[in-house]
């Protein structure tokens, strides 16, 4: 009888092959996209910073700072991730790096989003988040706006998972919508 209980030190034996093939995509299209990526936000930025008039101008000083970050985001987690990608292992921080990070990530979060997340209102119910969620105007015909968020659903509230799970309720609503009008015609 043969031992089917095979073992190996392989790390990336633990994927399956759809798993490996699958990573050897993703990581060709980071790094595909991602060298453009920051070729094109540096010469935004070059072009930003070279010239007087554009550098003084009140409303592009938003833009360099947006830049600037996107080039921080870019050159950091994007590089973790087609590390992770190329080697199916993660980046092991040192306490020290993971401090910095932690203030960076939250320092970015604090100041993009002022600290605001999604919150029930006292004294709301279910029904108001279904109130929430609802397209406008709320008629039969062709809706104007559809509302997707981790505030628009009743059970995972304020999740990562519950902003997936609406925009996947809307994008079916908008097929359907197409559907109705491809039938009509």
């Amino acid at each position: 009888m043969l031992d089917t209980n095979i073992t190996s030190n392989d790390d990336t034996s633990l994927f399956d092959i759809g798993t490996q093939q699958s990573y050897a995509i993703q990581f060709w299209i980071f790094l595909f996209l991602i060298i453009p990526s920051i070729i094109s936000a540096l010469f935004a930025l070059y072009h930003l910073l070279r010239e007087r008039a554009l550098r003084q101008a009140l409303h592009n000083h938003i833009i360099i700072i947006l830049i600037i970050i996107n080039l921080f985001y870019q050159m950091t987690d994007m590089c973790f991730f087609i590390h992770y990608f190329r080697t199916y292992q993660s980046f092991m921080p040192t306490p020290t790096f993971r401090l910095f990070w932690g203030y960076i990530d939250w320092s970015f979060n604090k100041t993009s989003t002022h600290g605001s997340h999604t919150f029930i209102k006292t004294g709301s119910n279910t029904h108001d988040i279904k109130r929430l969620a609802m397209p406008w105007p709320n008629q039969p015909a062709k809706p104007l706006i559809l509302f997707a968020g981790e505030g628009t659903h009743e059970r995972f509230y304020g999740t990562a998972h519950g902003a997936f799970m609406t925009g996947i309720r809307e994008a079916k609503r908008i097929v359907e919508l197409y559907k109705k009008e491809f039938i009509n015609q």
